[in-house]
């Protein structure tokens, strides 16, 4: 007995292909350390977690761009302001190659409280402004944001 459709409507994969992927790449820089932080003292600068992360911009990002250059794929590139701040030419060169820089906060060692509403309104627009300078378009994604009374929406949208 063949299975019933949960979709209303009748849909195909460009192609009539049978899967579908997305690519994310994470481009980040931090303020005390990285992912990585072996012996790290809270509020302090970790140099060897820095130095860990600082592969990204010197070489990874340019290899994954290559890689997904030779085989013709896009890819989303979560990027944070700090990131496009002092590297903007690696997300210039990803824009320009059609890959989509999409918003990931200022810094990733360092989260925005959740009881600060206009901090984060503060901290997207200056993100938004980053990513917009470093890439030469608008960032995509933000998919969280507050209304004029501060009340949590969950919608995309775009900050001017």
């Amino acid at each position: 007995m063949p299975a019933q459709s949960r979709y209303p409507r009748q849909w195909a994969w460009p192609g009539d292909a049978n899967i579908a992927m997305s690519i994310g790449l994470a481009f980040e820089a931090f303020q005390f350390h990285s992912q990585y932080s072996h012996a790290g003292e809270r509020g302090k600068v970790d140099h060897f977690s820095l130095s860990y992360a600082d592969y990204g911009w010197k070489a990874g990002v340019w290899r994954l761009l290559d890689l997904l250059d030779a085989v013709g794929l896009k890819a989303s590139m979560s990027t944070n302001g700090l990131a496009a701040e002092r590297h903007p030419d690696a997300v210039r060169t990803a824009a320009a190659a059609g890959h989509e820089i999409v918003g990931h906060g200022w810094v990733n060692d360092i989260l925005m409280q959740d009881d600060d509403p206009e901090g984060e309104v503060a901290e997207i627009r200056r993100c938004t402004h980053a990513l917009t300078e470093a890439a030469g378009v608008r960032p995509v994604g933000w998919t969280k944001y507050l209304d004029r009374n501060f009340t949590t929406k969950f919608e995309s949208f775009s900050i001017v």
